[in-house]
């Protein structure tokens, strides 16, 4: 790739605001990215400063999947809750094989394969 402003030399990197491709005399190095000199200076520092704000809010990678194992066991716990409250309706009123009964059937056996995944799931 070569230079946008220099075609007769070889690109280094790219600006990371505009994309266009800089050698070394074009560009400027702000640590965490290439920018345009006298270009897009300002504009690179605040998308690393954006990028940066969010590394610093988003969740610790480590707790992720303790997270997942938590959250596929409540939504676990919901589904064979909410399947045994239909299939018990549907037992009380003797029609077992009409819509609350059935409801009932599936959302356990869809709860028991989600109990499951999440029984595979890594421990932290």
């Amino acid at each position: 790739m070569k230079c946008f402003y220099h075609s007769d030399r070889d690109a280094v990197g790219t600006c990371k605001s505009c994309g266009k491709g800089l050698c070394p005399d074009c560009a400027v190095d702000l640590t965490k990215g290439l920018a345009c000199r006298d270009k897009c200076e300002k504009e690179v520092a605040n998308i690393i400063a954006l990028i940066d704000q969010n590394i610093q809010f988003s969740p610790a990678s480590g707790n992720i999947m303790g997270n997942m194992r938590r959250n596929t066991f409540a939504q676990a716990s919901f589904l064979l809750t909410a399947g045994a409250v239909f299939f018990l309706t549907g037992w009380a009123t003797d029609h077992i094989l009409d819509i609350p009964g059935l409801l009932g059937i599936v959302f356990i056996v869809y709860g028991c394969y989600v109990l499951r995944r999440g029984l595979k799931l890594p421990k932290q």
